[in-house]
């Protein structure tokens, strides 16, 4: 288990100053991850095998922010495109430690806030 896996299970997790809480594992569906628990920190399933494509994050409102990271074994491509606008390339996230922060722009629109690769 790496150390962003391991802090994914403490209550909430200061980032930047504000706490953010750990929502645990979830399983993409046909390339979309469901938030709906709303902002904090997820750990992204690939749906089938051990890579998978992210193309939208549903379930946030306006301004909400979160933290996305791969679950152990997994790739990861969180895809750039209509509902996720990236710093203009798709981010492989193939290591445990591998972070992005995205925030809703607006309805149905994912934003990059940042990222960081750990390979």
């Amino acid at each position: 288990m790496g150390i962003w896996q391991s802090q994914i299970n403490d209550a909430a997790i200061g980032i930047g100053g504000a706490p953010w809480t750990a929502r645990g594992i979830k399983t993409l569906a046909s390339g979309v991850l469901d938030a709906s628990d709303g902002p904090g920190r997820y750990i992204v399933a690939s749906e089938a095998g051990a890579t998978d494509a992210l193309t939208q994050i549903t379930g946030l409102a306006v301004g909400e922010r979160i933290a996305i990271g791969p679950d152990t074994g997994d790739t990861i491509t969180v895809t750039d495109g209509t509902n996720l606008l990236l710093a203009g390339v798709n981010f492989t996230m193939n290591h445990v430690d591998d972070t992005m922060d995205l925030e809703v722009k607006s309805a149905g629109v994912m934003k990059e806030i940042g990222r960081s690769s750990n390979n």
